[in-house]
C-alpha cells in the first residue's frame, strides 16, 4: 500500500511540474546556453558521432531502444550511422517545448562538405523510461529521434 501512495505522490509531482512549465528557447548568446543539460547532452552525442563512437552514442538514446534491443543497441546505432559521417557541427538553438521535451537545432557538415540543418528531439526520462519533467530530480535527457533517416530531412 505504501508503494501505491509513493507512486501517486510522484505522479502528482510530475503532473504539477508539467502544468507549471513554460516553453523557452536558448541560443548561443544566452548565458545558460552552454551549460543547459540538454545542450551538454547534444554536444556529447554529436562529438561521439563525429568520432564514430557508436557505443557512446548508444548510451544517450531513449530507454525504449535499450528495452527493445538490450546489449545490441550499439550495433543498431552503428548500422544507422555508418553511412552518415559528421565532420563538423554547431548547435544553434535549444527549443524546450515541454517540461520533458526539447528540439535541438544544429548546423551539421558531412564528410562531403555539405551543410545541413537538423533537429534532434530529446526527452527527459527517469531510469525506467518514463517522463521526468524539469525541475524534478532523477531525470536524464535522452535522444528520441536518433535515426538519421528521421532527422536528416529537417529544413528550417
Amino acid at each position: 500500500m505504501r508503494g501505491l501512495f509513493t507512486t501517486l505522490a510522484q505522479s502528482q509531482r510530475i503532473r504539477q511540474a508539467a502544468e507549471d512549465f513554460r516553453p523557452f528557447e536558448l541560443t548561443p548568446g544566452d548565458n545558460e546556453f552552454a551549460t543547459h543539460p540538454v545542450g551538454v547532452s547534444a554536444e556529447a552525442f554529436l562529438t561521439a558521432w563525429r568520432r564514430r563512437n557508436f557505443g557512446e552514442m548508444a548510451s544517450m538514446v531513449t530507454a525504449e531502444l535499450h528495452q527493445k534491443h538490450g546489449n545490441a543497441v550499439p550495433r543498431e546505432v552503428r548500422l544507422a550511422y555508418e553511412e552518415h559521417s559528421l565532420s563538423a557541427f554547431e548547435v544553434q538553438r535549444l527549443s524546450v517545448t515541454a517540461a520533458a521535451a526539447c528540439t535541438v537545432r544544429i548546423e551539421t557538415t558531412g564528410a562531403d562538405g555539405k551543410s545541413k540543418l537538423i533537429g534532434l528531439r530529446w526527452i527527459r526520462e527517469d531510469e525506467s523510461g518514463g517522463p521526468m519533467p524539469v525541475p524534478l530530480d532523477g531525470g536524464t535527457w535522452r535522444l528520441y529521434t536518433w535515426e538519421p533517416a528521421r532527422f536528416l530531412r529537417v529544413e528550417d
